[in-house]
Formats: C-alpha cells, sequence, structure tokens
C-alpha cells in the first residue's frame, strides 16, 4: 500500500507540473494560469498529507481519501491541456486529442465522492456499524452512474475550453437515460454527505475516548468552514487572493486529517474548539459594538464626521481585551471543563503557597494538585537534601 501511495503521490505531482507549463505554453480560453497553477497546488497539498498517513497506517481508507482528491484535479487538468494543446495542433480527429479528451471528461467523478466516503469511513476506514454498509453501496452506485453518465453521454467534451471536441465513444441511445439520471446523480451529492454527517453522529455517541478526540478534530474543521465561507463568499474577494484562501483552507483540512488519524498532539482539540468559539463570539460581539458605536456617534456628531469612525474604533479596541477575557472563561467553563478545573486547582494552589511554610502540609497539598490535574496512578515527591557535611 505505501508503494501505491507512493506511486499516486508521485503522479499526482508530475500531473500538476505537466498542467503548469501546458497552461503556460497554450492557455486554455478565458483561463488565467496563475491561479490555476495556484488552486491546483492545493490539491498536491491535500493528496501529501494522505501519502504521510498511509506511510503511518497503510490499511486505513481515509488516508486515501486524500489522495485521491490530489490526484484526479490535477490530473483532470493535465488532460484538458493535452486535448487544447492536440486540439489545436493536430485537429479534433486526432487519437491524442480524442483520448485526452474522453479522460477528462470522467478523471474528475472521485474527487467530489471523496467528501461523503469520508464521513461514511472516518476516522478508522470502517463504517460506524454493519447497518451502515448500505451508505458504502450507494455511493459506489452514484460513482459507477456518474462515470457511465460522464463517459459516454454523446455532445461536446467542453463548448467553452474545447469547442469543436465532441466525446468519441458518446451513445446516441444513451441521451434518454443520461437525461433522466443526470439531474438525480449529479445533485446526490449533498445528500448523500449530509446522511455521512448523520453516522458520524452515531458514531460520537457509541465511540470511546480517542475515537471521540478524533471525531472532534474533524467537527471542528466543519465550524472552521462554516465561518470562512460566511466571511469570505458575500465579499468582493481578489481571485488570486482567493485561490491562496483556499490553499490555505485545504492545508488546514489535511493537517487536520493527519493530526487526528495519526493521533499527533490528538488531545488539544479541545483547546482549540473553545479558542475558535471565544474568538468567533468576540468577532462578533466587537463587530456590533463597533458598528453600534458608528450609529450612536453619528447621531450626535454627524454619520459624515470621522470622529463618528475613530471614537467607534477606540471603543471597540478598549472593549477587546475584557471581553476577550470574560467570552473565554465562559466557553471554557463549557467546552473545555476538564482543562479550565485544573487551571483553577493550579491558581488556587499558587495562591495557598504564598502562605504555606509547613513543608508537610505543602507536600500533601501539592500531591492534591496533581491527583485531581493528572490523575497518575502513582504520586511521589522527592526532596533534595539541604543538609551540609559536618
Amino acid at each position: 500500500m505505501r508503494r501505491a501511495a507512493l506511486v499516486v503521490w508521485l503522479t499526482s505531482i508530475v500531473s500538476w507540473s505537466a498542467a503548469v507549463v501546458l497552461g503556460a505554453y497554450a492557455p486554455l480560453a478565458g483561463a488565467n494560469p496563475v491561479l490555476e497553477a495556484v488552486e491546483l497546488f492545493a490539491f498536491v497539498i491535500l493528496g501529501t498529507f494522505g501519502y504521510l498517513i498511509v506511510r503511518r497506517q497503510p490499511t486505513n481508507a481515509v488516508a486515501w481519501l486524500a489522495i485521491i482528491p490530489g490526484l484526479v484535479f490535477p490530473l483532470e487538468a493535465m488532460l484538458s491541456d493535452v486535448a487544447h494543446f492536440a486540439l489545436t495542433s493536430w485537429g479534433p480527429d486526432h487519437w491524442v486529442t480524442a483520448v485526452a479528451g474522453w479522460c477528462a471528461l470522467w478523471v474528475w467523478i472521485p474527487g467530489p465522492y471523496s467528501i461523503p466516503f469520508l464521513l461514511a469511513l472516518y476516522p478508522d476506514g470502517q463504517p460506524a456499524s454493519p447497518r451502515w454498509r448500505p451508505l458504502l453501496w450507494l455511493l459506489w452506485t452514484l460513482v459507477a452512474l456518474s462515470f457511465f453518465i460522464s463517459a459516454f453521454a454523446p455532445g461536446p467534451v467542453d463548448e467553452v475550453l474545447l469547442p469543436g471536441l465532441n466525446n468519441p465513444l458518446g451513445i446516441a441511445a444513451f441521451i434518454p437515460v443520461a437525461e433522466a439520471l443526470a439531474p438525480i446523480v449529479f445533485n446526490a451529492i449533498p445528500i448523500v454527505s449530509l446522511i455521512g454527517v448523520i453516522s458520524l453522529v452515531f458514531r460520537f455517541r457509541s465511540a470511546g475516548a480517542v475515537q471521540r478526540q478524533q471525531i472532534k478534530w474533524l467537527a471542528w474543521v466543519g465550524v472552521v468552514a462554516v465561518i470562512f465561507f460566511a466571511v469570505t463568499i458575500p465579499g468582493d474577494v481578489p481571485p488570486l487572493l482567493s485561490s491562496f484562501i483556499n490553499i490555505g483552507f485545504v492545508i488546514l483540512v489535511g493537517s487536520t486529517l493527519f493530526v487526528a488519524v495519526t493521533r499527533l498532539g490528538l488531545y488539544e482539540i479541545d483547546r482549540l474548539i473553545s479558542r475558535t468559539l471565544a474568538y468567533a463570539i468576540v468577532a462578533v460581539v466587537i463587530a456590533a459594538a463597533y458598528l453600534g458605536g458608528i450609529a450612536a456617534l453619528g447621531a450626535i456628531v454627524g454619520r459624515d464626521n470621522p470622529l463618528a469612525v475613530a471614537g467607534a474604533t477606540l471603543a471597540a479596541a478598549a472593549l477587546f481585551s475584557p471581553v476577550r477575557r470574560r467570552v473565554q472563561a465562559w466557553v471554557d467553563r463549557r467546552f473545555d471543563r476538564a482543562r479550565y478545573d485544573s487551571e483553577q486547582v493550579v491558581a488556587g494552589f499558587s495562591a495557598r503557597l504564598r502562605d504555606q511554610v509547613e513543608l508537610d502540609g505543602l507536600t500533601a497539598d501539592l500531591e492534591g494538585v496533581v491527583n485531581r490535574t493528572l490523575r497518575p496512578t502513582i504520586t511521589g515527591v522527592w526532596l533534595a537534601s539541604t543538609r551540609g557535611d559536618a
């Protein structure tokens, strides 16, 4: 499995490199070679994280669900560029044009389906229980139908990017079937993804401590994704900046899968969730205070007066630290209770330490703090001798 993963990973790198070269040499109509290279590189990074997971857990299917998107999207871009180059150089009837164009029609299909597969198999590569196996059968059926619809439906390969190139294996008799199935099949991904989320919830309810932490990592990425798209989609983000933001998000997803599946730093998720929730709430509160300050001061000094903006900005800046402390304490009490209780115990011990002068009392207090925060099976205190030689 490790060798197969290495071959797939190297193929994704080669495909991305070829797509970059061909895109720069003979760019597709309306395409931006720089943006295409940047966006495709995000999938190469995702595949790299998948390959690193395979090196540690070769039989875990979750790793392949990260590797496959890292292969198919750069491969699709390379095939489209090859088809475009062959079309402009040798015409639509050349075999290179036909093969590259036909493969570009269907090679992308495993990429979108990796999301519901991930939700159904995360984190150990197995369904939550035997009763969830029909979800996997449904997903494989949808993948097969998507392939046949894309590969054998007649018509143009891409009217915009590859004008004049039709599907060389299109079957005219397949048109009614494709027209009936295509709307169902290609709109089913959100539905099966939602079913995958439900299976993940059931898995969490019956999971042990380790799997619960792993699922929390994926849930945290989901929360970040909602916040990310809620902020960026309505805004007017430049295309290049949007591409780099997408790379950052894909890196976040890949690194999260790597941490969760390989269990490196697994138990930091509770602190991460509490910090994410705290800063999200603080951002909303500060934004509301800023907008409210502008409205209030604008009513007094005038909306166009720069003093309204300056006063609202100063008020928001002054509110940040106290609001953050109060919100963080509230979030920790509810979402990171174990760490919060430990910090309170340590803070209480530090306060008592200033007044404690008896060694036996100090030792007993120290052992109590360690037992309540770390819960070891055995505790002991070693004291170095301070007596000098007679």
